[in-house]
């Protein structure tokens, strides 16, 4: 099994992150690596198709500070955005969604201060997520 189970607090002190909660009752903790080509989210959607579960919860954030999205939602999309500029200043966003219909709530939220700075809706036909029927 490629996904991270366990909490590693070290980690989770120094780093944004994400949780999700599985039907079979397993908690799933994002790592940010890429094992075998995939990301942890791609490892966690892997492990959902092969075993026939879907995320029942997803929150977001740093350290005490978490975001929780909408339980049980049929969708949910993350994905790690970075923007630098020629001075050489970073920014990491963690751009995040859920629904059950063909609309979800796209939010991008500026990290680690888990500071939301856009939200919009998109049709789920033109948003690469994660099905977890």
């Amino acid at each position: 099994m490629d996904i991270q189970t366990t909490l590693d607090r070290e980690f989770y002190e120094n780093n944004p992150r994400w949780e999700v909660k599985l039907s079979n009752g397993v908690k799933v903790y994002s790592d940010n690596q890429y094992i075998n080509g995939f990301s942890d989210w791609e490892r966690v959607q892997n492990y959902c198709n092969s075993n026939d579960v879907k995320i029942v919860g997803f929150c977001f954030g740093f350290r005490d500070h978490l975001v929780h999205l909408q339980d049980d939602c049929k969708y949910y999309y993350f994905r790690r955005r970075l923007k630098a500029s020629f001075a050489g200043t970073e920014k990491s966003y963690f751009v995040v969604g859920a629904g059950n219909h063909n609309i979800i709530e796209i939010s991008k939220y500026s990290m680690p201060e888990v500071i939301l700075e856009e939200k919009e809706e998109r049709n789920i036909n033109d948003t690469i997520s994660m099905g977890t029927q």
